[in-house]
């Protein structure tokens, strides 16, 4: 795990120097279009529970340093039950794409991607990371430039756990700095940004 904890700082470093800060805007967008604080699961953000979670873990972690934001989809099918339409997931604010991931299916070669369908974002005027999983289809690519409150995605029910029947449609967020890749609850920030 060393050998990780230090390739994570050096990247955190590429990253600084190839990306300025002063470049990207540092206002935080709520992610899901139509949307509010009160689809977060829970009570006040008690979902998130970073203990346990260890970034360099792989699937062997424990806890859900993430926020779960649910969408209106009683039967299921992917679909705003308020629009018809899927649910749109904006940036969280200014940043890079650094990685998709957009070829889940639900069979046995990718049981492995608990997220499905991806993105992560690189937010350089905050210094932080945001993962989004549970996609469905995905509208930035890796190197691309995203403004803050822009769509990149819409909602799925990619993934081991959000395909299942018993979970409810959902965008898993989840920030971590980029300094040490340590979790940060987005939970202030996104009721300040609803």
């Amino acid at each position: 795990m060393e050998e990780g904890r230090t390739e994570i700082t050096r990247w955190a470093e590429v990253l600084r120097n190839a990306c300025s800060a002063e470049q990207f805007g540092r206002e935080i967008f709520f992610p899901l279009r139509s949307y509010s604080v009160d689809a977060i699961g829970g009570k006040n953000g008690e979902g998130y529970k970073p203990a346990g979670y260890e970034f360099l873990g792989g699937n062997r972690h424990k806890g859900h340093p993430a926020q779960d934001i649910f969408i209106y989809d009683r039967n299921q099918d992917g679909l705003d039950d308020r629009t018809g339409r899927p649910a749109e997931i904006l940036a969280l604010a200014d940043g890079v794409v650094l990685s998709t991931f957009i070829e889940w299916v639900p069979d046995e070669n990718f049981k492995h991607i608990r997220g499905g369908n991806y993105i992560w974002i690189y937010h350089p005027g905050l210094g932080i990371f945001s993962y989004y999983a549970h996609l469905q289809d995905v509208f930035v690519e890796p190197g691309a430039n995203v403004p803050g409150g822009g769509r990149i995605a819409t909602v799925g029910r990619t993934g081991t756990k959000a395909y299942a029947a018993r979970s409810p449609t959902h965008l898993h967020l989840m920030l971590l700095r980029a300094s040490d890749m340590t979790p940060v609850d987005p939970y202030l920030s996104l009721k300040k940004a609803s």
